[in-house]
């Protein structure tokens, strides 16, 4: 198995810890790149604090048609990683 790549890491790692900031009751376990963000329960204020939250992780504006489409934490994922690509 080839490990990940630093910035691989570095955005799934920012994902993860914006959804647990977002939906505290959430494990570990519960997520991963399928996990569907409305069945994991976030409401649409939810998702607007993830927003957030990764945007000040970042310390830059995320597109937010983008973002509003995501509908899973992989795709959150493939944003943040995106964004990196191009900063």
């Amino acid at each position: 198995m080839t490990p990940a790549s630093p910035q691989t890491h570095d955005a799934t790692e920012m994902v993860r810890r914006a959804v647990l900031s977002v939906l505290p009751e959430l494990s570990d376990s519960e997520l991963d790149p399928h996990s569907d963000l409305i069945a994991l329960g976030a409401n649409s204020l939810d998702r607007v604090d993830l927003v957030l939250n990764l945007e000040v992780e970042l310390g830059a504006k995320l597109p937010i048609e983008r973002v509003a489409a995501a509908r899973t934490i992989g795709q959150l994922i493939e944003i943040v990683r995106a964004h990196e690509r191009r900063h």
